[in-house]
């Protein structure tokens, strides 16, 4: 068989087409100008055999291609594609650690404890409690309509359609923390948000002044204690019954209960804790 070999970016030029060999035997070699198939070649106006840009060899591995793509990144065209990859190499330690006898165990241990809050059930809450409420100041006076809480980035956005003095939409943004004494979620720190104040500042800088925050703050309040009193009972309640794994008896109990993060999500808002506790194992010898 012929090769044409084909150098990028100048491709091959062949001088006249003689159209594709079909002949099946083996025996009948390919003339210049000749072709097998037509993959990968386009014929000019003047009948000439041109190697078409595209097709190349990228990479010569044997393995799996579970993903590809290709197009420009930074005006550069780019192919990318994904494979399992070859088992990174290891070495087997010849010597074995030195064995440690220890008479007992450390009896603390953490337990990681997470809360989810829907939204929905946020929404509920504020809208029982916020729904049709009138704040009163002065020779102003403030109708909430509805309220609506979303998330947004590391915060919650209370959306207030309110009526009266004010008409139009109230935004106001705040980031929920956990309350220890009362175990509830709280926004203590709510606040209008920046369109609102700049908006607010010219025609409705009272607002400020108002009670309507406050009013907000103390409503949207929402109790987990009953959550997290339960989770702590459960995992009290394993520690205590004094269990038996084998020839290992285990027997616990929990200090304390830390808050670690709160995060916010699409479609809740989730608390995450710390469970600090003792736990004994103690083996069983016959």
């Amino acid at each position: 068989m012929a090769t044409i070999n084909v150098r990028r970016p100048n491709p091959t030029v062949i001088n006249k087409f003689l159209g594709l060999n079909m002949d099946t035997s083996g025996e009948t070699q390919l003339k210049l100008g000749e072709s097998p198939n037509m993959l990968n070649f386009q014929i000019t106006e003047n009948l000439k055999l041109r190697k078409r840009p595209g097709y190349t060899l990228v990479a010569d591995e044997h393995i799996a291609i579970k993903g590809m793509w290709a197009g420009y990144i930074d005006d550069i065209y780019s192919f990318v594609y994904a494979s399992d990859g070859r088992e990174p190499a290891s070495t087997v330690n010849p010597g074995l650690p030195p064995l440690k006898i220890t008479s007992a165990l450390p009896e603390q241990f953490n337990i990681n404890l997470s809360l989810d809050i829907p939204l929905s059930y946020i929404n509920s809450l504020a809208r029982t409690s916020m729904r049709g409420y009138t704040m009163s100041y002065g020779r102003y006076k403030v109708i909430v309509k509805d309220i609506t809480i979303y998330g947004q980035g590391d915060k919650l956005i209370v959306e207030l359609p309110v009526d009266g003095t004010v008409k139009g939409t109230i935004y106001l943004a705040g980031a929920p923390v956990f309350n220890k004494d009362s175990l509830t979620i709280e926004m203590t720190n709510l606040d209008f948000s920046v369109a609102t104040k700049n908006v607010a500042i010219k025609t409705a800088s009272w607002l400020f002044h108002s009670p309507l925050v406050q009013k907000l703050r103390s409503k949207l309040v929402f109790p987990v204690g009953e959550q997290l009193r339960s989770a702590c009972s459960e995992v009290a309640a394993t520690l205590r019954e004094n269990r038996s794994i084998e020839n290992f008896r285990i027997n616990g109990s929990i200090d304390r209960l830390d808050p670690e993060k709160i995060q916010i999500t699409s479609g809740s808002v989730k608390a995450y804790f710390v469970l600090t506790g003792r736990v004994r194992v103690v083996m069983n010898v016959d």
